[in-house]
């Protein structure tokens, strides 16, 4: 975790960028490719946007941090309008088709990341009493596991208001940036279930306390999310509905998953018990916590 009260240097630029790029197209980023194609001073514009954001996601990877507060909600939508909206049509990728499988990509190039990391260690240990297999046996750990799970780790960015409710994740008592923190320590270090367990807590409290969701059981609470209508209440944050870029379907996917884990699989009634058995599978376990991630990361920063 990181708090910061002013945006740095390399987000004011983003944002700049981003809003130069966008009011060029008109906001239409499907029409880039052909603007740029006829204006050298675009592409040179869309270049420079696709660096800075490249810049800014390594940055954020580098720290391994779970999450940044405070982020200004005005950085987190132009961030999340850009990934969604306008990668796919900057000038660095316009002769490169999407990925059939984002996810396989993302751990396949993670894992190649890890490699090195792993031939870097194996390197500077020649000439010592150890090697690396004798000390990932002593430390128990998986140094490429490791290493490839924190660089598919994507860093949430959380809204000022948000952050604030919980004191910037400064208090030691239990708040949904701890959770958030320590379910990403579970993921990174290789244990789902723990990772599984902490997620389904950060989605009860982020219904519970920021869309101010009703009920005692998490499915009861994704209903009340996504059918309540947009109203102010006492509450520091206002009652909302599920954003539209949360489906609700993912939510109870996820949901069913959680409970088929913690508790034995007793929901077999259920459409869970064929669909949950990527956890047998390290590659596909990795991945589908990836998208679980993805799916409570737009669940806070919306």
């Amino acid at each position: 975790m990181t708090s910061e009260t002013k945006d740095s240097e390399y987000v004011i630029e983003f944002n700049i960028l981003f809003q130069m790029v966008r009011k060029e197209c008109k906001d239409k980023p499907e029409d880039l490719k052909q603007l740029c194609e006829r204006d050298h001073e675009i592409d040179e514009l869309c270049r420079k946007l696709s660096d800075s954001a490249e810049f800014l996601d390594l940055e954020s990877k580098s720290k391994g941090l779970a999450y940044v507060a405070p982020v200004d909600p005005n950085h987190i939508r132009n961030w999340n309008d850009f990934r969604l909206r306008y990668t796919k049509f900057l000038p660095k990728l316009f002769e490169t088709s999407p990925p059939t499988d984002p996810y396989g990509q993302l751990w396949n190039s993670s894992d190649q990341e890890a490699s090195d990391v792993v031939t870097w260690i194996e390197t500077n240990l020649r000439g010592s009493d150890t090697n690396l297999d004798e000390l990932q046996e002593a430390l128990k750990l998986d140094v490429r596991g490791v290493a490839r799970r924190t660089a598919m780790f994507d860093t949430f960015l959380i809204p000022r208001k948000i952050s604030n409710h919980y004191n910037n994740g400064n208090s030691s008592e239990p708040s949904m940036l701890n959770l958030l923190e320590q379910a990403q320590t579970a993921f990174i270090h290789g244990a789902p279930y723990a990772a599984i367990a902490l997620m389904r807590a950060v989605v009860e409290a982020t219904l519970r306390d920021h869309y101010v969701a009703k009920g005692e059981t998490l499915d009861v609470m994704i209903e009340s999310a996504r059918k309540q209508e947009n109203t102010p209440n006492n509450h520091m944050l206002r009652k909302r509905p599920l954003p539209k870029v949360v489906n609700p379907n993912e939510l109870h996917y996820f949901r069913i998953t959680a409970n088929n884990i913690l508790h034995s699989n007793t929901a077999k009634d259920e459409q869970s018990t064929l669909q949950n058995r990527w956890w047998m599978d390290q590659k596909q376990t990795e991945k589908q916590l990836v998208k679980f991630f993805g799916m409570i990361r737009k669940l806070i920063e919306s």
